[in-house]
């Protein structure tokens, strides 16, 4: 079946409108681990634009986020906001006031626009004591397996919910190298999650989070980029297999 993407405020959808998410997993239920998955989690602003994003390299004066490329495509005024919670807070909401968020600068490093994903860049900050575990032997999610999606939906909730892995389908983003692997999940993303990372239970990073899938007059999907791909940009950058620094906590 064709494959028809399309953009919608920001987020990358094929053949669907962006829809709500009503059935959020609260973090109260949430295994203990997870919040520390939580906690990798931060806010990217691109001009009046926002989307998700994960920290997966952190130390003395370099910080990776790794996102979605249309989060950061043509790049302005783009800032990374720390939260509390991405120092270790008890606090878990995106709450501004007192100083917070922390506005920080950051530049693209490393874009890929047909696998939707890339690297910003942040210096001159101290290592921020949470990263993503990134496993460079990880499989690609397969069919039945649940996952963990991250982000901040609608821009304004830092959430986590379960999701079911449909399969993976190969799309053509139409940006010259042809169809590219992404991960289909059976619980789409709401607008403002994009760049949000996949994970699995033991808090290996699988997927950056695109946006939404229809084929056909099917149902409505969720869309991430896949592990081939986070692993082609890491490639790209020349960090294929990062190593956070040892006060880093997954």
């Amino acid at each position: 079946m064709k494959h028809r993407p399309r953009v919608c405020r920001g987020l990358f959808v094929v053949a669907s409108a962006v829809g709500l998410f009503a059935d959020t997993v609260a973090l109260a239920e949430a295994p203990a681990r997870e919040p520390n998955v939580l906690r990798t989690t931060v806010q990217v602003r691109n001009g009046n634009g926002r989307g998700s994003g994960t920290v997966i390299v952190s130390g003395p004066g370099e910080t990776l986020v790794l996102t979605a490329a249309h989060v950061v495509h043509d790049p302005g005024d783009l800032k990374v906001e720390i939260h509390r919670h991405n120092l270790g807070s008890r606090v878990m909401s995106l709450t501004e006031g007192g100083g917070w968020p922390r506005l920080v600068p950051a530049k693209v490093v490393a874009i890929d626009d047909d696998t939707d994903v890339a690297i910003v860049r942040i210096t001159g900050m101290v290592a921020l004591p949470h990263v993503a575990r990134i496993d460079p032997k990880a499989g690609e999610p397969t069919k039945g397996e649940t996952l963990t999606s991250v982000g901040i939906d609608r821009t304004l909730h830092l959430t986590l919910w379960r999701t079911g892995v449909e399969g993976s389908a190969r799309i053509n983003l139409g940006r010259g190298r042809g169809p590219r692997l992404f991960t289909v999940t059976t619980r789409w993303p709401e607008h403002g999650r994009s760049g949000g990372g996949l994970f699995r239970q033991d808090g290996t990073l699988v997927g950056v989070c695109c946006g939404q899938l229809t084929v056909g007059s099917g149902p409505r999907n969720g869309a991430f980029a896949s592990v081939e791909s986070v692993r082609e940009i890491l490639q790209k950058y020349g960090r294929a297999d990062p190593k956070p620094p040892k006060s880093s906590r997954p």
